[in-house]
């Protein structure tokens, strides 16, 4: 089931005004959010719509929403499709990432990632397990395809908030690297802000 959603700049990096980065860097995240569950709809998905507003906190887009079954080859045709046939920078999933054995969207995004990105799950986890113990038992994993990040996300709403607190700083970043932008320092990035400051750019 495919539904269309509305909008949703970003977080700085450490020891740079977020303000002042949003300004200068202007980055414009597009997210696409899969909830795999065999239960919920559109208006009973409260962690999806969870997600929908924390992205438009960031000033950033969410393009696409879909609800999934827990079906590994379905899930896996929503995130190829979310990933080749739309504009999504990263694809966030809802769900599936625990040990029942109805929980496949780890190894449907494997299926169709072309490498895993084990620092963010990691980063995700250690964030979690400082408020919970439980945490520890997500399998989640992150990976990219292409120029597309795939995030798995639990499927609570409480969870999938703290797991997105724990990495939301590094997503820019993450995809001005898959642009092939990534990679100037903070030096570079302290010395752009103060020339746009000395041309009187950043207001």
């Amino acid at each position: 089931m495919l539904f269309e959603h509305g909008t949703c700049a970003p977080a700085s990096p450490l020891g740079v005004s977020r303000e002042l980065l949003r300004k200068e860097v202007k980055v414009t995240i597009k997210f696409a959010i899969i909830t795999c569950s065999d239960t919920r709809t559109l208006e009973t998905d409260e962690a999806g719509q969870k997600l929908e507003q924390l992205i438009a906190e960031q000033g950033w887009e969410c393009i696409r929403r879909v609800v999934e079954m827990d079906e590994r080859p379905f899930i896996a045709g929503a995130l190829i499709d979310a990933c080749d046939n739309t504009d999504a920078d990263i694809v966030l999933t809802c769900g599936g990432s625990g040990l029942s054995l109805r929980d496949v969207t780890p190894e449907a995004t494997r299926d169709v990632a072309d490498r895993e990105v084990p620092g963010i799950a990691e980063a995700m986890r250690a964030h979690s397990v400082a408020i919970t113990p439980f945490a520890m038992l997500s399998r989640a994993i992150c990976a990219q395809r292409g120029h597309t990040l795939i995030i798995n996300l639990p499927g609570s709403t409480k969870a999938a908030t703290e797991n997105w607190e724990g990495i939301v700083a590094a997503l820019p970043h993450a995809v001005k690297m898959m642009a092939g932008e990534g990679h100037s320092t903070q030096k570079d990035l302290s010395e752009k802000l103060a020339a746009a400051a000395a041309r009187g750019e950043l207001g």
